[in-house]
């Protein structure tokens, strides 16, 4: 059999095509299932924990925790979402440990005596540690940075313009309260 620039060509062509073929191939199955593994949004049974969780954080006088909770998760990229899912998850089984029902069904006090028990208090915040810390960084510092940067929120502490958020001229030309 002989050697033709015809069969060369043809050769190398097809070799190229498979190779492209397969690596294509390779490329989508990575990214469907990195699609698959990062959550676009929470459940709704991870929503209601986590408005649960809110209750029990956010002071009584404040009648807007829903909204703040959704307007806080709807800005939240896909990784910290992700790891947001993961916590709720983590203090889910916790309760279901302990008291044999998910965490927002619990009573403020059961929900309260568990994060004590759990140790979510006194936990330093870290995103890579234990889960109480995780639970504190996650969820209970992110609500609490929610309710902060929101004119609702940082109202009850005496700061009508939050950093960040838009107040206009007017507010800086009125003189500090005391």
């Amino acid at each position: 059999m002989e050697l033709t620039r015809r069969r060369a060509v043809t050769t190398i062509l097809a070799g190229g095509l498979g190779t492209s073929a397969g690596v294509w191939s390779l490329s989508t199955l990575s990214e469907a299932t990195e699609e698959s593994e990062a959550p676009s949004e929470l459940t709704d049974s991870e929503l209601e924990l986590i408005e649960s969780l809110a209750e029990i954080v956010y002071p009584s006088e404040l009648s807007t925790g829903a909204v703040l909770v959704e307007s806080y998760l709807r800005y939240q990229p896909p990784d910290r979402l992700r790891e947001i899912r993961n916590a709720s998850r983590s203090l889910d089984i916790s309760a279901r440990r302990r008291y044999g029902a998910p965490f927002a069904t619990l009573t403020a006090s059961e929900s309260e005596t568990l994060l004590r028990e759990m140790g979510v208090d006194r936990a330093a915040p870290d995103r890579d540690g234990t889960v109480p810390e995780r639970v504190r960084h996650y969820l209970v510092n992110g609500l609490l940075y929610a309710l902060f940067t929101d004119p609702a929120g940082s109202r009850l502490v005496g700061i009508d313009n939050p950093r960040g958020y838009p107040g206009g001229y007017e507010s800086y030309a009125e003189p500090p309260r005391e």
